[in-house]
């Protein structure tokens, strides 16, 4: 089974996956992003709880109509 394979499997069917990409960052490092949606904050704050991210650049997001919610290396965060 792959990483992504995992992924999908263990994501609730209230949370949409929407697509995983890469940019380059700050002095040629690799960012990566797993971007996913839902129907409210309390579903995406649970989702995000649920997650681990153990490497740096590494970000996981959740659109909500309340805005958008992301886990990172030092945590869960709102972005702005």
């Amino acid at each position: 089974m792959k990483f992504y394979d995992s992924i999908i499997k263990k994501r609730p069917k209230d949370v949409t996956f929407l697509k995983k990409y890469y940019k380059d960052g700050f002095m040629g490092k690799k960012v990566t992003y797993e971007i996913y949606s839902t129907k409210n904050k309390e579903i995406a704050l649970k989702f995000l709880e649920e997650k681990k991210v153990d490497k740096p650049l590494y970000y996981i997001i959740v659109d909500t109509p309340e805005g958008s919610f992301g886990r990172d290396i030092d945590g869960i965060y709102q972005e702005r």
